[in-house]
């Protein structure tokens, strides 16, 4: 058989939200955390706060981030998604969507390759980039990191 060590087991994590009804109001041109990101999903090796809606990294590397939202927010509001390290504004990863409609509901989604430190603290966050800014219904969302080996 085999032998010499086992490969590695990743470390991985994800927060997710699902079915939300709550909107949550949003400041023109102000990145948000995602609040509705209050369910743990699988993980190991890094730490989910569903309080802070946060996954936290504990070991260096480079990870592969997704994440997703499915929103309804104001008409013809220009939104941004994006991931945010260590409370940072997001600089990788921002997605634009406009709302057309009263019952649209807009599905983004991301995906970036990202070198993580020990530490590091991960959110997904929202921005109305129209004027006045406005209510947003994140209904269902999810952020996940899986470490590359």
């Amino acid at each position: 058989g085999p032998t010499g060590s086992a490969a590695p087991i990743p470390y991985y994590g994800e927060i997710f939200a699902y079915s939300n009804s709550t909107a949550q109001t949003l400041t023109q041109n102000t990145w948000a955390v995602i609040t509705t990101l209050d369910i743990a999903g699988a993980g190991a090796g890094v730490t989910i706060n569903t309080v802070d809606h946060t996954l936290t990294i504990t070991k260096q590397a480079v990870y592969h981030i997704n994440y997703s939202v499915s929103f309804i927010g104001v008409i013809t509001h220009i939104y941004e998604f994006g991931l945010s390290v260590g409370g940072a504004n997001p600089e990788q990863s921002s997605v634009v969507r406009r709302q057309t409609g009263t019952t649209d509901i807009i599905v983004v989604a991301g995906c970036l390759l990202l070198q993580c430190y020990v530490s590091d603290v991960l959110t997904l966050r929202i921005r109305d980039t129209t004027a006045s800014g406005g209510d947003s219904t994140i209904t269902n969302a999810n952020l996940n990191v899986i470490e590359l080996n």
